[in-house]
């Protein structure tokens, strides 16, 4: 049986409703310090997804009347002479729509320490819920503190905190990723790698200005050498290469020079 993948030239733009809000406050007795908190709501309808071709003609022939969009000739056609179905579509449609909301938290605190100019960043994601129906009729999918099979990893909590000093010609970093736990959505519960733990990558980063026109840096990514959880849904990877780091730990130096 023929089907067609690929693009889809009926497509039309998807239509979203977001509200957000946020505010920001300056504390009167710390002038050096800014924090922000912001809450948005998004929901997408038309959304564009692909479903699978036998996926359109089971949802079809389930409809009573078949009078589903699923059952119109764009998405599978019939021979004429047996009568026998000889075409699906696989090609990505308006059928989905999402429904997504959540918390961003940020703060930055600057300060002076020991003769170095320092400052302090934080940004913490809280996902409250992410829940997706793919087309008319189907349930909804909630993917807030799962890992997919193909879609990333939408853990409920995310953070990104750094360190940066700064004295005459020398600066530096040290930078704290932390991804929440998540659950492996196509896992059963109690097989190995149905949940992935909540992991922390640490980074350094040194350099020195030696003159206008040349810098030298020097730098270390994921510090304590984390290893990738293991993931079900992920047989080939055995983990989810959207999300977590894969090389381990690993050095890096940079010359710049400009003339």
């Amino acid at each position: 049986m023929l089907t067609t993948v690929g693009g889809n030239q009926k497509l039309q733009p998807e239509a979203a409703k977001t509200m957000t809000a946020g505010v920001v406050w300056t504390p009167t007795l710390v002038n050096d310090l800014t924090v922000t908190l912001d809450y948005y709501k998004i929901k997408i309808d038309n959304a564009i997804q692909r479903i699978d071709g036998s996926t359109k003609l089971a949802v079809c022939y389930n409809t009573p009347g078949l009078s589903h969009p699923f059952c119109s000739a764009s998405n599978f056609t019939r021979n004429r002479q047996t009568g026998e179905i000889d075409f699906l579509s696989a090609q990505p449609v308006n059928a989905a729509s999402e429904r997504l909301s959540g918390i961003d938290l940020g703060a930055i605190y600057q300060f002076d320490l020991a003769g170095w100019k320092a400052s302090i960043s934080a940004d913490v994601s809280y996902l409250k819920n992410y829940d997706v129906k793919p087309f008319p009729g189907a349930d909804d999918i909630n993917y807030a503190g799962k890992i997919t099979g193909g879609r990333g990893s939408y853990t409920h909590w995310r953070s990104f905190t750094s360190l940066t000093m700064m004295r005459g010609s020398w600066s530096g970093s040290y930078s704290v990723q932390y991804i929440g736990a998540a659950d492996d959505i196509n896992a059963s519960r109690g097989d190995i790698g149905d949940r992935a733990p909540g992991l922390t990558y640490h980074n350094v980063q040194l350099k020195y200005v030696a003159s206008k026109s040349l810098d030298i840096a020097f730098g270390i990514d994921n510090l304590w050498d984390k290893q990738a959880p293991f993931i079900q849904s992920y047989t080939d990877a055995n983990t989810d290469t959207m999300t977590y780091d894969l090389l381990g730990r690993r050095w890096n130096a940079k010359l710049t020079y400009r003339w």
